[in-house]
């Protein structure tokens, strides 16, 4: 369903550390779109009108079960 595509409440949030690096622990195996969102936009989230606009910008990425994987972004939803 389109509810399903956007992930709900538990759509996993997480900041970014001072040298730009994040990390999410334990997320399931499966595909991820990873955005980078502003503070001030934080307040709306998981609102479905903002998920819509953040998935554009977002990489989508594949978590393998117990794999590192990482991702380069370069453009931040103001």
């Amino acid at each position: 369903s389109d509810d399903a595509r956007f992930g709900g409440r538990d759509t996993p949030t997480e900041a970014v550390s001072a040298d730009g690096s994040f990390t999410f622990v334990g997320l399931p195996a499966g595909e991820y779109f990873v955005a980078v969102v502003a503070d001030s936009l934080m307040k709306r989230w998981p609102e479905r009108r903002l998920l819509e606009a953040v998935e554009p910008a977002a990489e989508r990425t594949s978590v393998a079960s117990n794999v590192r994987t990482s991702v380069d972004i370069r453009k931040v939803l103001r």
